[in-house]
């Protein structure tokens, strides 16, 4: 799949299905799934065309609160930029248009491949 096919399936919002995630993965999908109950609100992120993001993450009303910030993608990976926080590099481990793989390279186990 070429890059532009990428970033166009990559678009949309994303919600954080940690039941899935492993030692190397997180594991996200698209916010219609039908997740099972959990006892935090789960973290999310928005992707828009242009670049723009925003991240969903447990606030403490135990509601979703948003930060805004900026994504790319640069061969194979997802770039978030939020103010205030180092980036987030995660590779894009498998794409598919309801499920969304990412290995983040600052855990143990993953490989830094350039």
């Amino acid at each position: 799949m070429g890059c532009d096919g990428e970033t166009e399936q990559l678009r949309g919002d994303w919600i954080h299905s940690f039941e899935e995630d492993d030692e190397q993965t997180l594991v996200f999908r698209r916010d219609d799934y039908s997740f099972p109950p959990a006892r935090r609100p789960r973290q999310a992120i928005s992707l828009t065309p242009g670049g723009q993001l925003q991240v969903g993450h447990p606030g403490p009303a135990d509601r979703r609160e948003w930060t805004p910030g900026r994504w790319t993608l640069d061969s194979g990976r997802l770039v978030l930029v939020v103010p205030h926080r180092d980036d987030d590099v995660l590779d894009i481990v498998s794409l598919d248009p309801d499920r969304l793989v990412v290995a983040r390279r600052d855990q143990p186990g993953t490989k830094d491949q350039p």
